[in-house]
């Protein structure tokens, strides 16, 4: 089952599969991802990922998530 929200302290888009819930960002780069994906989590969200628009967003990203010990 897929949900999707359109409000701001929510995931994106939320999958409901087996018992495994995920939580999906999609990222620009502009937002504040890491607080987004440190909420996600904070909701206990089996899983957590971020869809990017490129390359560089991504490389972003991810240092970001690694400089707070997320990934």
């Amino acid at each position: 089952m897929v949900e999707q929200y359109h409000i701001n302290s929510r995931p994106d888009i939320i999958v409901n599969k087996d018992d495994k819930k995920v939580a999906i960002e999609i990222e620009t780069g502009k937002s504040n991802y890491v607080r987004n994906v440190k909420r996600a989590l904070a909701a206990r969200f089996d899983e957590v990922l971020c869809v990017t628009v490129n390359r560089f967003v991504e490389d972003k990203i991810v240092l970001a998530l690694r400089e707070n010990g997320i990934c």
